[in-house]
């Protein structure tokens, strides 16, 4: 009796989640670039063909690794969005709830730096960087959309939404690379507090709420 769609489709994502664990497994015993499709395939108990027939190569298996996250963490984010008047006073203070979505971000990524690692830097790099880039403008622009779109705060945008996407991804980006240089020497909370003041006074600029004034936050005193 020939397989059903729908056994093929449960059969795939089982085969596709035994290769990721596969990939995070290898990640704790070895570098990425020591990594080969053979053990990949050995420990989730697979073949070669089966692999080739789900993934190009290992990188494309590693995008779709970090991709789940990259959705999981862009989900959360959306799940409690930060009002457009909390970006006033995100500069110089270290608490509410911008503060604590950027310490979650930087978080997750010290929680999975292996994978970042991986993708930020070595062989592959350019490549997966560029394509983990493109995703989280999609993801950040849709999200900027929405919270214009909701009205809050009777906002003005000096700045294209698109232009304000990649800014952000970019300066992301590229704070995720310092600090994995550094082997995250500074805390999560520390890196997303020097990312917030970096990034949000330029929001504060291109961003403007109708009859609003801000209040002056306390600032926080650098060590």
């Amino acid at each position: 009796m020939a397989n059903t769609p729908r056994k093929t489709d449960r059969r795939a994502k089982r085969t596709r989640a035994a290769l990721r664990a596969a990939l995070i497994q290898l990640l704790d015993e070895k570098t990425y670039e020591s990594i080969t499709v053979e053990e990949l395939v050995a420990v989730a108990e697979l073949s070669r063909a089966t692999f080739y027939f789900h993934y190009r190569d290992k990188d494309d298996l590693l995008l779709e690794v970090i991709s789940f996250h990259v959705q999981e963490q862009l989900a959360l984010v959306a799940q409690n969005p930060i009002q457009l008047r909390q970006i006033y006073a995100a500069i110089d203070n270290d608490s509410g709830q911008a503060q604590e979505q950027m310490r979650m971000i930087f978080q997750h990524v010290r929680d999975h730096n292996l994978l970042y690692r991986a993708a930020l830097s070595g062989e592959g790099a350019p490549r997966l960087a560029d394509q983990l880039r493109q995703m989280l403008i999609q993801g950040v622009n849709t999200y900027i959309r929405m919270r214009l779109e909701s009205g809050e705060g009777q906002a003005q945008l000096l700045a294209p939404v698109e232009l304000m996407a990649g800014y952000f991804v970019g300066a992301l980006q590229g704070t995720v690379c310092w600090w994995l240089e550094t082997d995250m020497l500074l805390p999560p909370d520390e890196i997303a507090w020097h990312f917030q003041r970096l990034f949000y006074s330029g929001v504060r600029r291109v961003v403007r709420l109708v009859n609003f004034t801000p209040d002056v936050p306390v600032g926080r005193k650098v060590k």
